[in-house]
């Protein structure tokens, strides 16, 4: 059982870049399950301008899927954590969310965090962290209540 906990799948779909998005468009269904027992998972930027993203079980940009999605997040006893420290830098953590110009014609969101805890930090002039857990947000860099799918 605890070999079945352990297992990581994690089919993200990260396909943004600095000019925008590129659309991914999946014909059918889609899932994206991630399973942490005891786990860490780590994302740390510094430096001037820098981006931190840290992506579980999310579809992020432009992303078609025609079917049904399910995505699903879950931990115990897990650390997660999403850190960046610079001016003018960005940190963004999704689980199993949906960020940008996102299409699904049915989906399922499931984030169960037990005993662990979440962090999303960034330090810095004008610097910036979002947070998604289980939800949908349409911008991909929401900043002072503006929403842009560029940086």
């Amino acid at each position: 059982m605890k070999t079945l906990l352990s297992l990581l799948i994690s089919m993200t779909l990260l396909n943004a870049s600095a000019t925008g998005y590129d659309p991914v468009t999946i014909s059918g269904n889609s899932a994206q399950i991630v399973i942490l027992n005891g786990s860490s998972v780590t994302n740390a930027v510094t430096g001037s301008q820098s981006i931190g993203q840290q992506n579980l079980a999310s579809n992020i940009g432009g992303v078609e899927i025609s079917g049904e999605s399910v995505q699903i997040v879950a931990a115990y006893g897990s650390i997660i954590r999403n850190e960046v420290e610079g001016s003018d830098s960005y940190a963004s953590q999704n689980f199993s969310s949906n960020v940008g110009a996102v299409s699904i014609g049915g989906s399922l969101q499931v984030t169960a965090l037990l005993g662990s805890y979440a962090y999303n930090s960034a330090a810095g002039h004008q610097t910036y962290a979002v947070q998604n857990v289980a939800s949908n947000n349409a911008c991909m860099v929401c900043v002072n209540g503006r929403c842009g799918f560029t940086r």
